[in-house]
């Protein structure tokens, strides 16, 4: 069946249905019907046209001498009188009302042929059954509509949490890529650093050198100097003990007070025998490596010793505490 032909069955239905529920409703009622309005009206209309019969109750009216229209009488030739009683037959509204019968047998014959059908016209059954179906159908798909509704809903919370496992990845990403970085910044640091080391490494071993030259300076001057005291001890043979005397040349101190009167002279410093000091040594005072002057062991302990300035030095310079002093190494002196 095609659309065109359900289209126009369901307007055909809609009409008989409203068609049906007017007639029901028209029934019932204790008003004229439609149909007797109509033929009242119709006979109204004839009435005056004609001048027969009273609409009413089926009566003569009037007689028609000029021949126009028929005799509602038995007698077609018997005079027609005002008020004369008519032959039902020939009555206007029975013969309305039969044709009015007979048109609603019609319409009622037609309704029950367009709800029953035919062999090749389905009915309205037919197409309230296939209007179930439809609903039916159309519920089904759309319950189906609401299944993948839900599954597309899931689908979505599942994208979410796809999107917020891939934003914590690309977060720990990113944090390692800024521990990589780190790691290079601090690898370059120590490779900096190990460059610094291997150049402290090469400036010791040319300071290393350096101290072996001074040291091979050192032992060739010492060798000079003993050869030099070994010629002077020809013509002084006490010489060697005059320089034991004179105690360690190599000592160093600090300067821990002094006596506020230059003219005594007095100083404490902070070295004693344990350090190589001996009695009657005489040691340089030293501040900022310029020369102040020298100084005499008077008194001794094992981690300090007390001296005086020499003569000289009285009066003309004052020594400060963290001055300080190291071995003046003057062998054969003879300052008192």
């Amino acid at each position: 069946m095609s659309l065109w032909t359900r289209t126009i069955m369901l307007l055909a239905l809609a009409i008989l249905s409203l068609s049906l529920g007017l007639g029901l409703d028209r029934a019932f009622s204790t008003e004229p019907s439609d149909l007797d309005n109509f033929v009242s009206a119709r006979n109204t209309r004839r009435a005056i046209a004609y001048r027969f019969v009273d609409y009413r109750g089926g009566r003569v009216a009037k007689s028609d001498v000029s021949g126009v229209g028929w005799n509602p009488t038995e007698d077609a030739t018997a005079e027609v009188h005002p008020g004369s009683a008519i032959d039902v037959r020939r009555s206007l509204l029975a013969m309305e009302r039969h044709e009015a019968n007979l048109a609603k047998t019609f319409v009622d014959d037609e309704k029950k042929k367009v709800r029953d059908g035919g062999p090749n016209d389905p009915g309205i059954k037919s197409l309230e059954d296939d209007i179930a179906g439809f609903n039916r159908k159309r519920r089904e798909v759309v319950s189906e509509l609401s299944l993948i509704e839900n599954k597309m809903r899931i689908f979505a919370m599942t994208l979410a949490g796809y999107s917020i496992t891939i934003k914590h990845f690309q977060q720990m990403v990113f944090n390692y890529d800024y521990e990589v970085h780190l790691a290079i910044i601090e690898r370059d640091a120590l490779r900096t650093e190990l460059m610094q080391v291997k150049a402290l490494g090469e400036d010791l071993i040319d300071e290393k050198k350096a101290i072996e030259d001074a040291n091979y300076r050192t032992s060739s001057e010492l060798r000079r100097t003993a050869m030099l005291i070994r010629d002077y001890e020809q013509y002084d043979p006490h010489l060697r003990g005059k320089a034991a005397k004179e105690g360690n040349p190599w000592v160093r101190g600090i300067v821990e007070r002094a006596s506020e009167d230059s003219r005594a002279g007095l100083i404490w410093i902070s070295i004693g025998s344990q350090d190589g000091v001996q009695l009657g040594q005489v040691l340089s005072i030293h501040r900022g490596g310029q020369f102040v002057g020298r100084m005499r062991v008077e008194a001794l302990d094992r981690n300090t010793a007390q001296g005086r300035l020499l003569e000289e030095f009285r009066g003309k310079v004052t020594p400060r505490a963290g001055d300080h002093v190291r071995g003046a190494p003057n062998f054969g002196s003879t300052e008192k």
